[in-house]
């Protein structure tokens, strides 16, 4: 169904003229016109791909926008140690199939307090080993401290990846 057949204040054609008369008084890009008069089925699936691959290419670009601005933000702050990283949706969805927690984005938004709860306590365990494996391991120079506990540290890891099935 098209505009044109609407019952709507402005028809597709009164659409289609404001948009033409904007790109001549603000000067729009021809790509962005293009996309306001976008005619294509959206139910075609090379034009639904293309939308997704623009979405993507979009939501990239924001993440990147927002990621500098917080860590400019941080850096700006003397007393400040707070570090801002990226963490890409294949580390907690690798992290989500190890724990077999399910993510139906469907249901509600709460998947994306369990990936952020995820990769808070991801840090901490990673902090939390290498502190441990710091008692037994002298990274600097390589040399084991404690074999008894380095052994045990080992041993750990290895029972861990065995249960997760990682290899």
């Amino acid at each position: 169904m098209y505009l044109s057949n609407l019952d709507r204040e402005w028809n597709f054609d009164q659409y289609k003229n404001y948009v033409l008369e904007m790109k001549k008084k603000n000067g729009i890009a021809n790509k962005k016109v293009q996309n306001f008069l976008f005619m294509e089925d959206i139910n075609k699936i090379d034009v639904l791909k293309g939308f997704i691959s623009r979405n993507l290419n979009d939501t990239r670009y924001a993440s990147r926008v927002v990621l500098n601005e917080l860590q400019s933000f941080f850096r700006a702050k003397e007393d400040c140690s707070t570090k801002v990283k990226v963490i890409r949706g294949s580390f907690t969805h690798q992290m989500r199939v190890n724990l077999r927690l399910e993510k139906n984005r469907d249901e509600s938004y709460s998947h994306h307090a369990v990936d952020a709860m995820l990769i808070v306590f991801s840090q901490r365990g990673y902090d939390a080993y290498r502190k441990l494996q710091e008692t037994c391991f002298d990274f600097e120079t390589g040399e084991i401290l404690n074999k008894e506990k380095w052994d045990e540290c080992l041993s750990m890891t290895k029972f861990y990846m065995k249960q997760n099935g990682v290899k």
